[in-house]
């Protein structure tokens, strides 16, 4: 495994742990708990979306070379 791919291996890694911390922290907060979850869920989300976008820009990057 090259490290092109190790490095879309790790993003994709990275975007499942986003996505399931948004899963998680969007649930604690539909049972009524409050306070660190909101956080969480907002800083989580706004990860996600920087790391596919992040994700996109590497791979057209990388049919470049």
């Amino acid at each position: 495994m090259g490290i092109k791919n190790f490095h879309i291996f790790f993003i994709v890694t990275c975007l499942v742990l986003m996505s399931f911390l948004v899963y998680w922290s969007g649930r604690n907060l539909a049972a009524g708990q409050d306070g660190f979850n909101i956080v969480m869920a907002v800083v989580s989300g706004l990860g996600f979306i920087a790391g596919i976008s992040y994700l996109s820009w590497f791979l057209k990057k990388t049919k470049s070379l």
